[in-house]
């Protein structure tokens, strides 16, 4: 699955390659996540991760077509996720990343410099494995969790403005479901609120 997703993502960065005509964008994007699911979000001394609202980093593409209101994306994200909380005998900590890439389609509402679209995306996601740290003499229990790699969607609001012909400043929040396929009996889906601004230049 995940070869799938890296063979789709090459093909939409060759197609643009070369097709000139077309405007090909690539730009880098990052912005907050605020991950939703008692499982994720929960102290851990409740059983949960202890994650809330991190920073994510990652590269977008994009083919703007011609005469149509449909453009082709692919991206990649790198998502941080930690946690933490205090016990009498110091700080439990734990942290987990996630590389996401994937690709979709943004239909735009009003053509023009200042673009309003909706975006679909899917995704491969790979979870890391949890990094868990406990102060010395601390005998309680905490999580563990192997590395994953799971399929999820996404969906979104954004909003594309052009400054100048080279420079687009695109702003997205989109609702993220990152484990929707493959997930194993009782695990709980993975959900991302993503605040994204990107900068994104034409290639020529």
């Amino acid at each position: 699955m995940k070869k799938s997703f890296l063979f789709l993502i090459i093909l939409v960065v060759v197609g643009a390659e070369i097709s000139f005509a077309q405007g090909f964008k690539i730009g880098i994007r990052g912005g907050l996540s605020m991950v939703q699911g008692d499982a994720y979000t929960n102290d851990i001394s409740q059983g949960g991760l202890g994650f809330s609202t991190e920073y994510h980093i990652g590269i977008k593409g994009k083919i703007n077509l011609p005469l149509l209101p449909i453009t082709p994306i692919a991206f990649v994200d790198y998502y941080r996720l930690s946690g933490e909380e205090a016990v009498p005998q110091g700080t439990i900590e734990i942290s987990q990343s996630i590389v996401s890439a994937g690709a979709g389609v943004e239909y735009s509402l009003a053509p023009g410099p200042i673009n309003p679209y909706v975006t679909v995306t899917v995704a491969s996601n790979s979870f890391s494995k949890l990094d868990v740290t406990t102060p010395a003499g601390y005998t309680g229990a905490v999580p563990s969790g192997d590395g994953v790699t799971r399929v999820g969607a996404g969906i979104g609001l954004g909003l594309d403005i052009s400054i100048i012909p080279s420079l687009d400043v695109d702003a997205t929040v989109s609702y993220n479901w990152l484990n929707l396929i493959g997930k194993e009996s009782g695990e709980e889906t993975v959900r991302v609120i993503n605040l994204d601004v990107a900068v994104a230049l034409v290639s020529m």
